[in-house]
């Protein structure tokens, strides 16, 4: 009878420990706003948050009692002043009661937007920015052998000859080429949303701000002045153009 009483303590301690404690992670908390610190213990009479760390090692706050709401739910509010920085947060804990206490940390994470970082989607970013990067190098090396007098002379013939849509499709598509900032521009876009966001994944908040100023700029004043740039180009070759085919004209005339 003796063994079978020591036999159910020994159980009912071995319940108690493992349903003591139960918190052992938090979901992500956006940028610069509250985080709440918590665990969860089914028979505590004391729960402390022993400190809260940020991703270099600072402590923000240490030694305080979790506020007890309801019975088993203890919890502290990190304010958003101690949450500007983006990584990996830690807070430990020590919670119990008169016959047995639990210690530990928990890791969270605070992001830009509130969700977990994702590695894959950061991986996705640096094989594009050197595919865009790869890509300006090639249409580089594409344009220095590409022969614009010979490209040139093949769109007279198709006007010519009268066909019209494949004029257009060629004398935008030289255009383009010869306008080459045109490309590099517009791959410029991509490239500098995928740089804007490896900075917020990494952190460097001292370009963030920069860069996006920088970003709005680029779109408010690159896309008009590109565009008036090349509607002007457009316009002198459109006129060079008819100019050749009526002097041409003429030649056939006389």
């Amino acid at each position: 009878m003796k063994n079978k009483i020591n036999l159910f303590i020994l159980l009912f301690l071995v319940i108690t420990s493992i349903n003591l404690l139960s918190a052992v992670s938090i979901d992500p908390i956006e940028q610069g706003q509250p985080a709440e610190l918590y665990q969860t213990c089914n028979n505590c009479t004391f729960c402390n948050l022993t400190k809260a760390t940020t991703p270099n090692g600072t402590i923000l706050v240490s030694n305080i009692e979790f506020t007890q709401d309801p019975p088993t739910y203890y919890f502290h509010i990190l304010n958003e002043s101690n949450t500007t920085t983006i990584g990996i947060y830690k807070y430990c804990y020590n919670c119990g009661n008169l016959e047995q206490s639990e210690t530990g940390c928990i890791d969270f994470e605070v992001t830009p937007d509130g969700f977990a970082t994702n590695l894959s989607k950061m991986w996705v970013n640096i094989f594009f920015l050197i595919f865009f990067i790869i890509l300006i190098a090639a249409t580089n090396h594409l344009v220095k052998k590409i022969n614009f007098k010979k490209w040139n002379d093949s769109i007279i013939q198709k006007y010519l000859t009268k066909n019209i849509v494949k004029v257009v499709l060629s004398a935008l598509l030289y255009n383009i080429m010869k306008n080459i900032y045109i490309i590099y521009y517009l791959l410029g876009l991509p490239i500098f949303l995928i740089l804007m966001d490896l900075a917020r994944v990494y952190n460097i908040s001292v370009i963030i701000t920069p860069m996006i100023v920088f970003f709005y700029i680029y779109l408010g004043l690159g896309i008009p002045i590109v565009g008036i740039v090349f509607l002007s180009y457009i316009q002198e070759w459109i006129h060079e153009m008819m100019e050749l085919v009526k002097n041409m004209d003429w030649g056939i005339d006389q």
